[in-house]
């Protein structure tokens, strides 16, 4: 990560005191190190007007920027318009994104974002209207940004504190919390009983708690992102819920919520959304099962056959998680009856009704997430699944295969210790509900609580007092 700090020596409202890595103070070697970089590498503008250099006439755009952040670049940006200003505070550039000047600052909120950046203002004067493609940092009651980043190609525009007093500490730090954020997976909630909820997970987790603690919420709320729905005989099994599209699945959750405030934030590999009453961006990196009903998406399996037979190659990688004589899966009639059937490397065929139920549940999963390829996987009452304990090890094969060879980020919620401890042997983050509120368990911690005979889910009886101690 190499990084530069621009200051020039035009006059400017905001004007850095300090800098981080090259400093750059010529129009000349800005244009130089600009053409010389790109990805991995960060330009902190220590002034708020734009070099002339810069300029691009024919396009009336700071193109050169433009082209360095598309190559992979990062421009942060503070105090005034961005590029309202060219060459000199009496030179006008243009508002890209169509800023709101207002009389006097307001009041901000940081969004999900600005939580997991720590962003430290909470005022601002110059919203903006263009929100679309934006993350937003800190926005106002209207829900107009203040602070935000844009992706644009491989690179992003990351405007902080909009009106003179600017935090340099924090802002030549950045790199570092931005670098961080790239990683996150993280939810933000206001839904029921959980209010301005911030979980931040690892590549795995586990929910536990008591019953209607809000485990399922808050699979639910994440799936609201997903546009990926599972028709089953005419029936549409959407975000977990029986609803035939997703404004009646909206529609129900925010009934549960009893007259609250409703939002849900989420952010993954750098792509954000959010619900409210209804959804500003959707993603069809997600997918939700309910274990109790793998059975009956085995018969979407069957019916989606072509999305199968197409990954037949990574299928049967994934199948010898389980066992190593399992070749392929066979979609055969019996009985007139179409059947899914294991093929072997002897070549000999097994129905999966034969396998048992909880080997069979197993293969379901797999082959509906050889359908998907989703980057998150929700997985609702684990222990559903009707896997004996001497066979969880090989659900946790699987898990750890997809999170090793495609990147995927798992969430379970389960009640039973013996899922409980696999998932912890396996690796898993432990986030422990109850009363509204919840304790963030490291592995680590777990593993220690676990080989010590105590049960991590008997926290959640008394999590308020625990929580109160300042102990999370």
């Amino acid at each position: 990560m190499e990084i530069a700090t621009f200051k020039g020596e035009q006059w400017s409202w905001f004007k850095a005191t300090k800098s981080r890595g090259k400093l750059i103070i010529s129009d000349k070697e800005l244009v130089e190190w600009l053409y010389s970089h790109g990805s991995s590498s960060y330009l902190i503008f220590g002034t708020d007007i734009i070099p002339s250099c810069l300029w691009d006439s024919k396009s009336n755009s700071p193109l050169l920027i433009f082209d360095y952040i598309n190559r992979g670049g990062t421009i942060i940006w503070a105090g005034d318009v961005p590029f309202l200003y060219k060459g000199s505070k009496q030179v006008t550039g243009i508002d890209i994104f169509n800023t709101e000047i207002l009389p006097s600052e307001v009041d901000t909120k940081n969004t999900l974002v600005g939580n997991l950046l720590e962003y430290p203002r909470n005022k601002g004067l110059r919203p903006i209207n263009n929100i679309s493609d934006i993350i937003p940092i800190s926005v106002t009651s209207e829900g107009k940004p203040t602070a935000w980043i844009l992706k644009k190609g491989n690179g992003y525009f990351i405007r902080l504190f909009d009106i003179g007093e600017v935090n340099e500490d924090y802002l030549f730090s950045f790199p570092e919390k931005f670098e961080e954020l790239k990683k996150t997976f993280a939810i933000k909630l206001n839904v029921r009983n959980l209010e301005d909820l911030v979980l931040k997970f690892d590549k795995m987790n586990v929910i536990i708690g008591d019953n209607a603690a809000g485990k399922t919420t808050i699979l639910e709320a994440i799936s609201l992102f997903s546009n990926n729905n599972i028709s089953i005989d005419g029936i549409t099994y959407s975000r977990n819920l029986l609803q035939t599209n997703f404004d009646d699945a909206l529609a129900m959750i925010i009934s549960k919520n009893y007259g609250r405030t409703f939002t849900v934030e989420y952010i993954n590999d750098m792509k954000y959304f959010i619900a409210k009453s209804r959804l500003y961006r959707v993603s069809s990196d997600i997918i939700f099962i309910n274990s109790r009903r793998l059975t009956e998406y085995e018969k979407y399996v069957i019916s989606n056959w072509e999305n199968i037979f197409n990954k037949r190659k990574e299928l049967s990688l994934l199948l010898k998680t389980i066992d190593k004589s399992f070749r392929n899966v066979l979609n055969e009639p019996f009985n007139g009856v179409q059947q899914l059937m294991i093929e072997k490397e002897d070549s000999s065929v097994i129905r999966l009704d034969d396998l048992g139920e909880g080997i069979k549940n197993l293969i379901v999963l797999i082959l509906l997430y050889s359908i998907y390829s989703p980057k998150i996987l929700l997985i609702d009452d684990m222990e559903a699944m009707g896997l004996y304990v001497n066979k969880l090890e090989i659900l946790m094969n699987f898990l750890l295969k997809i999170i090793e060879q495609d990147g995927v980020k798992i969430l379970v919620t389960t009640q039973s210790f013996d899922v409980l401890y696999s998932l912890v042997k396996a690796g898993a983050k432990v986030f422990i509900m109850g009363s509204g509120k919840i304790y963030e368990m490291n592995n680590d911690e777990a593993k220690v609580r676990i080989e010590s005979n105590e049960d991590p889910r008997l926290i959640s009886q008394s999590l308020e007092e625990i929580l109160s101690e300042g102990k999370q």
